[in-house]
C-alpha cells in the first residue's frame, strides 16, 4: 500500500501521567460491554543498511527495518476526540471500545450505546502532533519498542526507543476476526490523522480486530543507529505497549518479538596468544579476526583487513615487516607482528589490536573499533595468562557487551569492573553516567594474571531507556528490588518464592510517594511500574518490599533507587533570616534553587557548573518555615530534583 511509505514514527515525547502503579503481569479485566483489542508484538524484518540519516543531516550507520502494529483482540483499538484538549479529559483523545452494537463507522455520539470510553485503566493514550519528521501529523505516542540483541536474546546491546504512529488498518493477518474490508484509512483518519492540521479538533485513528498496521523500512525514524555496534550477529526486537498505555484483553502477551539473524558487517579482532619465547631472542605475534559480511547490499563485500595496534606491551617493543618499531595508532596489512622484549625483562606481557575495514569496499564503521589481547610469555610457559576480547572501546550508558576471557591454563575467570555492573559469565552492563570504565578479567586461582580494558561509556541517544536491572540472587524468600530509572518512570523487579500479598512502597524520607500492590505466585517474578509525580534525586527514594506469605509470615527487603545526582546538598541558616546553600552535583549541570514560604517564592539563584564546581548563594528569606527546592538539569536534559525543609527561626 502507498500509505506504508507516509507513515512515521515519533521519538519518546514527556508523558503526563501522576504517580500511578501497575503489576506488569495483571490482566486487564474487560470493560462493560466493550470488545477489548489486543497488541501482539510481531518479529521486525526486512533489515538493511543505510549510511545516511536524513533527519539529523549526517553519515550514519542505520539498521532500517519493517515494523509491525498487530491487533489480535475481540474487538478494534480505537482512538478518537479532539486533540486540542488534555487527553483523557472530557472530550479530549482517549481509546474507546466497541461493544459490537451499530456500525463500526459510528461514534458515541451518533451511537451511545456501541461505543464505551475507557476510564478504568491506570494510564492514559498520548496524542501528539508530531513535526518531528516531513509528516506533519498526530501519533498516538510509545505504541512500541525497538531494540537490538545479542543473536542469543541474552544482552540488549542497544537500548530500545519507544515509538508513536499514526494507526490505520495496512494488513487482514485473520480471516477469523474483524471486518472484511479494512476501516481506519484515509477518509476515517481526517486525511493521513490530519496530516498539515495541528489545530484540528477532531480525531480518529486506529487497528481493527485481526489487522495490523507496517511501518516499512524506508520510514524515517524507522531504524537503529549501529555506527558504534561491533560486526557480529545480532537480533532485532519489538514489544508493543511498552508503557501499559493501552486497555488490552492480555496485558502478558507484550513482550519481546525476535528477528531473524542479522549481520552487521566488519571485521572483529579475537584474543591471541599466550606466544612464548626464551629470555632471548623475539616472537612472532600472528593476528587472529572473525569476518562477517551481509547477505546483500552494504556489507556484503569486506574492504582490506587491517591490524591497529591500540595499547603497547609494557616489557617490549613492536615491529612491523619492515623492522619499523610501531606505537599507538599503528597499522599494518601483515597478519603479525614481531614483539621484542626488552633487556633483562621476564614474564607475562602483551598489548591490545582491533582490526578495521579498509580500501575500495572498506567501512568507516564500527566508530570505535573491539578490542582483543595478544599475549606474550618471555621466560617460558609456566605463567598464567589472561587474554580478554569482545571491549568495545566505547558503548551507551546503560546498554550491555557479551565480554570473552580465558586464560592460559584453563582455570576459571573472576571479573570486575569499576562502573556499571558485570555477570559472571562476562555480559557487562554499562552505568548510567558517562565516563571511562575499566574491566578487568582475572585468573580465579592466581591474582596476579589479569586483563583490563577501558571503555569509554556515553550517553545514551534521547528516548533509549536502560535495560531493566534483574533483582539479585537470593537464597531467600524475596530478593532485594531490582530497579530501573528512567526520568521519572520506574519499574521495579523482585524474585518471589513464595504464595501471599506483595505491597512495594515507594518512600522519600517518612513519606510515601506511591505503591504497588498485587498477589504473587511461588517462583515468579514480580514487576511493576509507577512514574513519580516529579524527577526526585534517586539518592532520596528507599523502595521498600513487604511480602506476607499465605502462612502468614512477613519478609522484608529494601533497595535505594539509585546513586545520588548530587555530590553535596548544604541548606542552613546563617542568621534569623539568612540562608546559605552549597549545592555539587555529579556532573556538569544549570542549578536552580527556589525558596518558598508561606506558599510564595521567596528567593532564587541559579548557575551553570560543571562536576567540579558548586553553586553557592545566601539569601534573605523570612523567619518562617521554609522549603529549599533544587533542581539540576544536565547536558543530556535529565532533570533531578530535591526538597529541603528549613525550620523557622
Amino acid at each position: 500500500m502507498t500509505r506504508r511509505r507516509r507513515v512515521s514514527l515519533a521519538l519518546v515525547g514527556a508523558a503526563a501521567a501522576a504517580a500511578a502503579a501497575v503489576p506488569l503481569f495483571a490482566l486487564a479485566q474487560p470493560s462493560v460491554n466493550g470488545l477489548l483489542p489486543d497488541l501482539v508484538s510481531d518479529s521486525p524484518d526486512g533489515a538493511r543498511f543505510d549510511t545516511y540519516n536524513p533527519v539529523a543531516g549526517k553519515q550514519e550507520l542505520l539498521l532500517r527495518f519493517n515494523g509491525y502494529v498487530h491487533n489480535d483482540g475481540a474487538g478494534p483499538l480505537d482512538f478518537q476526540g479532539n486533540p486540542q484538549l488534555p487527553t483523557g479529559s472530557s472530550g479530549g483523545m482517549d481509546q474507546y471500545l466497541w461493544t459490537g452494537t451499530g456500525s463500526r463507522t459510528s461514534n458515541p455520539s451518533t451511537n451511545p450505546s456501541g461505543w464505551v470510553r475507557v476510564t478504568d485503566h491506570p494510564r492514559d493514550p498520548e496524542v501528539v502532533f508530531d513535526m518531528s519528521d516531513t509528516h506533519n501529523h498526530f501519533h498516538v505516542q510509545r505504541v512500541a519498542e525497538y531494540s537490538l540483541w545479542s543473536s542469543d536474546k541474552a544482552a540488549q546491546v542497544k537500548p530500545g526507543s519507544k515509538v508513536g504512529f499514526c494507526q490505520y488498518d495496512s494488513q487482514r493477518v485473520s480471516t477469523s476476526k474483524g471486518p472484511t474490508a479494512a476501516v481506519y484509512g484515509d477518509t476515517f483518519t481526517g486525511g493521513f490523522c490530519r496530516q498539515a492540521q495541528p489545530a484540528a479538533t477532531q480525531l480518529r485513528e486506529g487497528i481493527s480486530e485481526g489487522y495490523r498496521d507496517i511501518y516499512d523500512y524506508t520510514l524515517d525514524y524507522q531504524w537503529i543507529d549501529v555506527s558504534d555496534v561491533a560486526p557480529g550477529e545480532y537480533r532485532l526486537a519489538a514489544r508493543m505497549d511498552p508503557e501499559d498505555r493501552i486497555k488490552e484483553s492480555n496485558e502478558n502477551n507484550n513482550g519481546y518479538a525476535f528477528s531473524a539473524p542479522v549481520v552487521v558487517p566488519g571485521y572483529r579482532a579475537n584474543a591471541v596468544g599466550p606466544f612464548t619465547m626464551g629470555y632471548r631472542g623475539q616472537a612472532t605475534v600472528t593476528f587472529d579476526s572473525t569476518s562477517y559480511t551481509a547477505p546483500s547490499g552494504y556489507g556484503a563485500t569486506l574492504g582490506t583487513r587491517t591490524f591497529r595496534i591500540e595499547s603497547l606491551p609494557v616489557g617490549g617493543v613492536l615491529k612491523n615487516s619492515s623492522g619499523i618499531v610501531m606505537s599507538v595508532g599503528s597499522v599494518t596489512t601483515a597478519n603479525s607482528v614481531t614483539y621484542v622484549p626488552n633487556a633483562n625483562f621476564s614474564g607475562a606481557d602483551g598489548f591490545t589490536y582491533s582490526v578495521l575495514n579498509t580500501g575500495v569496499n572498506g567501512s568507516a564503521y564500527p566508530t570505535s573499533p573491539v578490542t582483543a589481547t595478544a599475549s606474550v610469555v618471555v621466560g617460558g610457559s609456566g605463567i598464567n595468562v589472561v587474554s580478554l576480547s569482545g571491549a568495545p572501546g566505547q558503548m551507551d550508558a546503560g546498554a550491555q557487551v557479551k565480554l570473552t576471557a580465558t586464560t592460559s591454563n584453563g582455570s576459571g575467570i573472576l571479573w570486575h569492573t569499576t562502573g556499571g555492573s558485570i555477570s559472571a559469565t562476562g555480559v557487562l552492563t554499562a552505568p548510567s553516567t558517562p565516563g571511562p570504565i575499566t574491566v578487568r578479567a582475572s585468573a580465579g586461582e592466581d591474582v596476579g594474571a589479569y586483563k583490563e580494558a577501558t571503555i569509554n561509556v556515553v550517553a545514551a541517544p534521547p528516548g533509549g531507556p536502560r535495560p531493566v536491572v534483574d533483582p539479585a540472587p537470593s537464597a531467600g524468600i524475596l530478593s532485594k528490588p531490582g530497579i530501573l530509572v528512567n526520568h521519572r518512570n520506574v519499574t521495579v523487579r523482585l524474585q518471589v518464592k513464595a504464595s501471599g500479598v506483595l505491597r512495594v512502597d515507594f518512600m522519600r524520607g517518612r513519606k510515601r510517594i506511591a505503591k504497588c500492590v498485587t498477589r504473587t505466585v511461588a517462583g515468579r517474578g514480580v514487576s511493576c511500574k509507577i512514574r513519580m509525580k516529579q524527577a526526585y534525586d534517586p539518592g532520596t527514594i528507599v523502595v521498600r518490599a513487604t511480602l506476607k506469605t499465605d502462612a502468614g509470615k512477613v519478609i522484608r527487603s529494601a533497595s535505594r533507587l539509585g546513586p545520588s545526582n548530587f555530590r553535596r546538598v548544604t541548606i542552613r541558616r546563617y542568621a534569623a533570616n539568612k540562608v546559605l546553600a552549597v549545592i555539587t552535583p555529579q556532573r556538569a549541570s544549570f542549578l536552580t534553587v527556589t525558596f518558598t514560604s508561606g506558599g510564595r517564592v521567596r528567593a532564587r539563584c541559579s548557575m551553570r557548573v560543571t562536576s567540579r564546581q558548586s553553586l553557592v548563594c545566601r539569601r534573605r528569606i523570612p523567619r518562617a518555615a521554609a522549603v529549599a527546592t533544587v533542581r539540576m538539569r544536565d547536558n543530556q536534559g535529565r532533570l533531578a530534583i530535591r526538597q529541603i525543609g528549613i525550620k523557622k527561626r
